[in-house]
């Protein structure tokens, strides 16, 4: 009986935990009002923000200094340097960037001896899709598209696919 108990106990205890995740994860979503739809591979970014736009989903900003949250296909560090131009971190939230000369003797990298690549992928991923919050540089939400296709018409259904799946049990209304 001790052990039923236990197991019981450990399974609401995940279920509690899991529900507060997704909890905290919609509201999240709930405070982006608008988003700015990053260029994205074969125009995506169009299809995305006309499907976004039909639907009543947030509000597509054509200027990215308007928007709450980006749309974007790729997360690297053209993007992020991008984001610290357009989006400057004010100085509470400044990331402390290591410099290079003085590896910190806690980093995974200390005493390395081969110079880390940099952080760019030989070709662009296909099928990802994230929505990065501008202030906190968090990713709010994302999924992959495992059936990417780059047809005008598989585009507009991958587009719908994203709304429905941002949609999909969270109340997005403001």
């Amino acid at each position: 009986m001790g052990f039923k108990f236990m197991w019981v106990a450990a399974r609401t205890l995940f279920f509690l935990i899991t529900l507060g995740i997704i909890a905290m994860h919609a509201a999240d979503l709930r405070d982006v009002r608008s988003v700015y739809a990053w260029p994205m591979t074969k125009s995506f970014d169009q299809y995305l923000a006309q499907k976004i736009t039909g639907e009543n989903v947030f509000d597509v900003v054509v200027d990215p200094k308007l928007a709450d949250a980006i749309f974007t296909d790729r997360i690297d560090a053209p993007f992020l340097a991008a984001m610290d131009e357009i989006f400057p971190l004010n100085q509470d939230q400044e990331r402390d960037v290591p410099d290079a000369q003085n590896k910190d003797a806690e980093s995974i990298e200390s005493g390395s001896t081969t110079t880390r690549p940099k952080n760019r992928a030989l070709s662009r991923p296909r099928g990802t899709l994230f929505l990065v919050d501008v202030s906190s540089r968090k990713v709010l939400w994302s999924t992959y598209l495992r059936e990417y296709e780059e047809t005008p018409d598989k585009l507009s259904k991958m587009a719908s696919i994203v709304v429905e799946r941002i949609t999909s049990g969270v109340d997005l209304s403001h």
